[in-house]
C-alpha cells in the first residue's frame, strides 16, 4: 500500500512539474508575440507618422507664401545679424539668465548648467 501511494505521489509531482513547465513555456512564447506584435504596430505608425510629415514638407516646400515667407526670414535674419545690441542690454541679458534661467535648470535637468551653454552669443540670439 504504501508503495502504491509513493508510486501515485511520484507520477503526481512529475505531471504537476511538466504541466508548469508547459504553462510557462507557453506564456513567456505568448508574451514574446504580443510584445512582437505591439513592435511592429508602433513601427507601422511612426512609419505612417513620417509619411505623414514628409509629404505636408513637401507640399509646403512647393508653395510660394511658404518659398517667399522663407526668404523674408532669411533677409531679416541677415539684417539682425548686422545690427549691434547695446551694452546695457547685454548685461540685462547675462543677468537674466545667471539669476532666474540657471537656477530654475537643475530642476529640469541633471547636472549643473554651465552658463556660456546657454547665454546667446550673436546680435540675433540676443
Amino acid at each position: 500500500m504504501l508503495m502504491l501511494i509513493s508510486v501515485s505521489a511520484a507520477a503526481m509531482l512529475v505531471i504537476a512539474y511538466l504541466g508548469y513547465h508547459s504553462g510557462e513555456l507557453n506564456l513567456t512564447t505568448r508574451i514574446f508575440e504580443q510584445l512582437t506584435s505591439v513592435r511592429a504596430s508602433k513601427a507601422y505608425q511612426m512609419q505612417g507618422y513620417f509619411r505623414s510629415l514628409y509629404s505636408q514638407t513637401e507640399a509646403l516646400s512647393e508653395d510660394l507664401m511658404v518659398v517667399d515667407a522663407m526668404k523674408e526670414f532669411s533677409c531679416a535674419y541677415q539684417e539682425l545679424e548686422a545690427r549691434s545690441i547695446p551694452e546695457s542690454w547685454r548685461q540685462s541679458i547675462d543677468q537674466f539668465y545667471r539669476q532666474n534661467f540657471l537656477p530654475q535648470l537643475p530642476s529640469r535637468e541633471e547636472g549643473s548648467p554651465i552658463a556660456d551653454l546657454y547665454e546667446p552669443h550673436d546680435s540675433a540670439g540676443e
